[in-house]
Order: C-alpha cells, then sequence, then structure tokens
C-alpha cells in the first residue's frame, strides 16, 4: 500500500538495506558475526556485533531481502554500511573473519556488490552503494573495504557521503571544513569523478 502511493504521487521508492552493520542478525545468527581473537563475538566500541563480510550466507540474506523489497514494486536497492567496521589498526589486529582465506577487504567488498548485480539483474534496476566521503580522495581503502576504483566499477550508482562535518582539520586547506560545506562537497565529488574518469571504462553514476 506505500509502494502504491508513493508512486500514486510519482516519487521514486529506493530499498535502504543496512548489509554487515547488521546486529540483529548478528544476535539471532551468532554464527554469522565477526569474532574476537579469543573467539566470542566481536562487538563495537557501542557494544554491538556486526556479521562477517566474507560469510556468504550474510549476502545470500541480503539479497533474499533486496528480492522481497523488488517484489513489493521498489524501484532501486541501495546498500548501506557495504563495508567492514571503522576500527583502529590495533582493534582489526583482534578481529577475526572465518572464510577469508586470504582475500582482501576491498576485493570482498567489490565481490558483495558483483554479486548482488548479478542475482538481481532479472529485475533490471539498479544496485547502488554508500561510499564513506573521504574514499573519493584517498589512494586505499581506508581498512573498511571501500576502494574508490573498484566501487565505481561494480555498483550501478555509487553515493559518497560528503559530510563537510566528519572531515579532519585541515582537510582540502580547511582549518574548519564543517564552515566550509560547499567547498567541501565540490572538492571531494571533483576528486571522486576525476578518479573515475581516468579509469576510461564504464564506471557507476556518482
Amino acid at each position: 500500500a506505500l509502494i502504491d502511493s508513493l508512486r500514486a504521487h510519482r516519487i521514486y521508492p529506493i530499498a535502504r538495506i543496512v548489509v554487515f552493520k547488521d546486529r540483529m542478525l548478528a544476535e539471532k545468527k551468532p554464527e554469522l558475526a565477526i569474532r574476537s581473537s579469543s573467539g566470542a563475538v566481536w562487538l563495537d566500541g557501542r557494544g554491538k556485533p556486526w556479521v562477517n563480510p566474507y560469510d556468504r550466507r550474510v549476502w545470500d540474506y541480503n539479497v533474499a531481502i533486496a528480492r522481497e523489497a523488488l517484489d513489493m514494486g521498489f524501484h532501486e536497492v541501495h546498500w548501506d554500511y557495504v563495508r567492514f567496521a571503522d576500527v583502529t589498526p590495533t582493534v582489526r589486529a583482534g578481529m577475526v573473519f572465518p572464510g577469508s582465506n586470504g582475500k582482501s577487504r576491498w576485493e570482498n567488498i567489490r565481490e558483495f556488490i558483483l554479486h548482488s548485480r548479478r542475482e538481481l539483474a532479472r529485475y533490471q534496476v539498479p544496485v547502488s552503494a554508500d561510499i564513506f566521503g573521504v574514499m573519493t580522495n584517498v589512494e586505499d581503502d581506508g581498512g573498511i573495504g571501500q576502494l574508490w576504483e573498484e566501487v565505481v566499477q561494480a555498483a550501478d550508482n555509487v553515493h559518497p557521503m560528503v559530510y563537510p562535518s566528519h572531515y579532519r582539520a585541515g582537510y582540502y586547506g580547511f582549518r574548519r571544513p564543517n564552515a566550509s560545506p560547499y567547498e567541501v562537497v565540490r572538492l571531494a565529488l571533483e576528486d571522486g569523478t576525476g578518479r573515475a574518469r581516468h579509469l576510461g571504462r564504464r564506471t557507476a553514476k556518482i
């Protein structure tokens, strides 16, 4: 009924689905959660568990939710928290990811997005991803698996979360980035779109 109402008002409905920061799934199915080096379920700074991004059962669970949403009439799938937890290297060293088998974080995130696009291809809808805003400017994956060049080649749409309040003092030459929102957003998106064009091939809509 809600989807019918949105369509009647010409509103484009997007199904935003939180992928790997899924406390409920991790609590109900602890075998799908990230582990700590002690063998217990790993908990973030707020005491919440995350699911293991390497576990294909977690992938299948999220794709199943996306199918349900698309069957209801949503026009797009939007993956949020399609990343590893943002933690310090010291904390990361104590995290265990069963099934990783030496695969890097960025390879795994890229493969999840590509896998979800293949699994949802029959719906002929965009599959999108939220990305940390700073990823448009840094050369690595930031420890969270979001390597800019790989994500923009995997998803249909990429949404950089360019929040000026999240940029540290001095970023882009601004003492207080949050006091220059237009400039920070413009520079971040120029970085991201420029790097995508440099690839010289099909990339996501940014």
